[in-house]
């Protein structure tokens, strides 16, 4: 199973091993590809472990969506962004 801990970064774990940390799965994305695509899925878990952890820039939205469909991307991050981008642009305006 591959994961992106906060302190640990980017890693391949059992799931047991996940269970002894955790207790329960915070959230499962199910794959929904091919059979060669999860092949790609696979090798993209592995080449992320050891990669640090980042909220902005490589958080666990990012690591999932990499590892799912080759694309590092976080609405979660994208939303906050357009909205402090807002409410800068409003303030420009406001002057």
């Amino acid at each position: 199973m591959s994961e992106n801990h906060k302190v640990k970064g980017a890693q391949i774990v059992t799931i047991q091993s996940y269970f002894d940390e955790y207790g329960q799965f915070e959230k499962v994305l199910p794959f929904e590809g091919n059979q060669q695509q999860l092949q790609f899925a696979v090798k993209r878990a592995f080449s992320e472990a050891g990669k640090t952890y980042n909220l902005i820039t490589n958080n666990c939205e990012h690591h999932a969506n990499y590892v799912q469909n080759g694309y590092p991307e976080s609405k979660q991050v994208r939303n906050v962004f357009f909205a402090l981008l807002g409410v800068f642009a409003l303030s420009v305006l406001a002057e």
